[in-house]
């Protein structure tokens, strides 16, 4: 009886809905050092240094993380000059080539085939996003996505960097928070 109250409380709270999880007091960035998909090395301190940043964190394979890029494509091209964005992607040089020729994002993505940042950031399910301010302080994180939480992170990130808001449309985006 008890594992089955357990596995209750825990699918009820998978099922609730989440919009973007801001941080009652935003706790210190778990620092890195990764090399990114242009070859060059990155490091928190490198892409926080005048600019907050939106770390996007890609499982590969995951089916709603495909349906979910167009619409973090979109929140990374009305923002661009505001805030640095960043893929964390769970694979090689490779393997992200691979996934790129279908997705092409425009920004740097780290490459992170040991899983390190993924799991310094408890980013496992896919999409997953960190706001992490030039303070090196995560803001805000969010795993999965739906219209509201892409809204959410839409406002927020206007708010943060002191900007008005873009007016963006996330008409394909599903209504109840997605991830895999």
């Amino acid at each position: 009886m008890k594992k089955r109250i357990s596995l209750l409380v825990v699918a009820l709270a998978l099922a609730a809905p989440m919009t973007l999880g801001v941080q009652k007091k935003p706790t210190v960035a778990p620092d890195f050092k990764a090399v990114g998909s242009d070859g060059k090395t990155y490091t928190l301190k490198s892409i926080t240094e005048n600019k907050p940043v939106y770390l996007y964190f890609i499982k590969r394979t995951c089916p709603v993380n495909a349906g979910a890029i167009q619409h973090f494509k979109s929140i990374q091209q009305a923002y661009k000059d505001k805030v640095n964005f960043v893929g964390v992607f769970d694979g090689d040089k490779e393997l992200f080539d691979k996934w790129q020729k279908n997705f092409k994002v425009k920004f740097p993505v780290l490459l992170d085939p040991s899983l390190n940042i993924i799991r310094a950031y408890q980013a496992g399910a896919s999409p997953a996003v960190a706001i992490v301010g030039v303070d090196q302080k995560v803001s805000a994180f969010q795993r999965g996505y739906s219209e509201q939480t892409l809204k959410d992170l839409n406002k927020r990130i206007a708010k943060e960097t002191g900007s008005k808001e873009i007016k963006l449309v996330f008409k394909d985006a599903p209504q109840e928070v997605a991830f895999g």
